[in-house]
């Protein structure tokens, strides 16, 4: 009977134990991941790409004829936000392999409007 009464004893006790360890384990926190956080090569990739474009001979040549230093173009473009610095990248991306002259004028216009509207530059201002 002694037996049977601690045997009850010891089952109430680890159930209560294992009850309390069970609740007091802490809650889960939720938050919202922005891009960066879930994805974070992605921009440097993108940065990458934009520059190995901006290091192009025709490009520099065409940007000082614009009065806009290479530095300065490479400083702008790291000041872009993520959404951005994608648009510009996804359109170097539709450029055919290998295109002429008029596609990468159309590439360098194309990188100095949205420069433009970002409000990052002001090389349309004497236009």
């Amino acid at each position: 009977m002694k037996f049977r009464r601690l045997s009850g004893l010891l089952t109430s006790l680890t159930l209560v134990l294992s009850l309390t360890l069970a609740t007091a384990v802490q809650p889960a926190a939720a938050a919202m991941m922005g891009t960066a956080e879930l994805a974070p090569d992605a921009r440097s990739e993108q940065l990458e790409r934009v520059d190995r474009f901006l290091a192009r001979e025709q490009v520099r040549d065409l940007l000082l004829a614009q009065g806009v230093a290479q530095e300065d173009a490479r400083a702008r473009v790291a000041a872009l936000s993520d959404n951005e610095l994608a648009m510009i990248s996804r359109h170097l991306d539709e450029l055919p392999a290998g295109a002429g002259g008029l596609a990468l004028i159309g590439a360098v216009f194309v990188i100095l409007v949205i420069l433009e509207i970002v409000g990052v530059t002001n090389v349309f201002k004497g236009l």
